[in-house]
């Protein structure tokens, strides 16, 4: 962002300036695909618990034509990537895109039959800890910007 600031010379003339805000960057890590999902999300955890971060975990839909094919992870993503990058290194996002073909309507995808994610919908937005998710935020709750911050501030 780079807000104008008005300011004024000793004229009393006003002048402004740009002001260039840096925000730390969150760590984001992409599970290659579900079956390496545990071995991602364990690592991730042992990461953060050596640098003091928590961990999120979003399941959402994958982007073949530049956005996502979900409707609510159109809204979603953005909200859940901007309030984590406003979080800088204190949170890692553990992000795994799901692939229309394999998760529409299939009973036995692997996220669904997981025995520590159960998904129901996506998005689902998970806070993690090392055993196991703790939290969540299903479909459109994902897209409330209050309702992110809290599950990312919890303890």
């Amino acid at each position: 962002r780079k807000p104008e600031l008005p300011d004024s010379d000793s004229d009393g003339r006003t002048q402004t300036c740009q002001v260039t805000i840096t925000m730390p960057l969150a760590q984001v890590i992409d599970v290659a695909s579900p079956t390496a999902f545990d071995a991602t999300v364990s690592e991730a955890v042992r990461t953060a618990q050596s640098t003091g971060a928590s961990v999120v975990v979003l399941i959402t839909s994958d982007s073949p034509n530049g956005a996502p094919w979900c409707p609510d992870c159109r809204r979603s993503d953005p909200v859940i990537e901007s309030a984590v990058a406003a979080h800088g290194d204190d949170i890692v996002l553990v992000r795994s895109e799901c692939k229309r073909n394999e998760y529409a309507g299939n009973p036995s995808f692997a996220y669904r039959k997981h025995n520590q994610l159960r998904l129901t919908a996506i998005p689902t937005l998970y806070k993690w800890s090392s055993k196991g998710p703790t939290n969540k935020l299903v479909e459109g709750q994902c897209a409330n910007k209050e309702l992110v911050e809290l599950l990312l501030n919890e303890g």
